[in-house]
């Protein structure tokens, strides 16, 4: 299964709160988004928008590559350096003996401000 977590105390949490099982589910984690003024069009500005993901997952699968695919999601990098995810995430309790490797991804977008919270444009 494909779904969004949060690092909940070194545990992965999708928001139906259910616990991310690294031989089963894929985890997209949101990072934080990036805005950059595109142009102003009289008192309104147009805001480039770069939204950053990571991905946790056990085996590489078509199914999340059509899934990045279909949110415009460009892949940055892919890490199979089991240690080196577990301690940048601060997941040493949470995955058990699963090996997983994680992949970056990022999504550009346009916005007005509409979808913003109010300190971010």
């Amino acid at each position: 299964m494909i779904g969004f977590f949060e690092n909940v105390d070194g545990i992965l949490v999708s928001k139906n709160e259910t616990i991310f099982n690294a031989e089963e589910d894929v985890a997209i984690i949101k990072g934080v988004s990036s805005f950059e003024l595109k142009q102003k069009i009289g008192c309104d500005a147009l805001y480039n928008v770069t939204e950053n993901y990571k991905v946790l997952f056990n085996d590489f699968n078509h199914e999340l590559f059509l899934f990045i695919n279909a949110m415009g999601g460009i892949i940055t990098s892919i890490d199979e350096d089991f240690d080196r995810i577990i301690k940048s995430e601060k997941l040493e309790k949470a995955l058990g003996l699963t090996r997983v490797k994680m992949l970056k991804f990022i999504v550009k977008k346009t916005t007005n401000g509409i979808n913003c919270n109010p300190c971010e444009c």
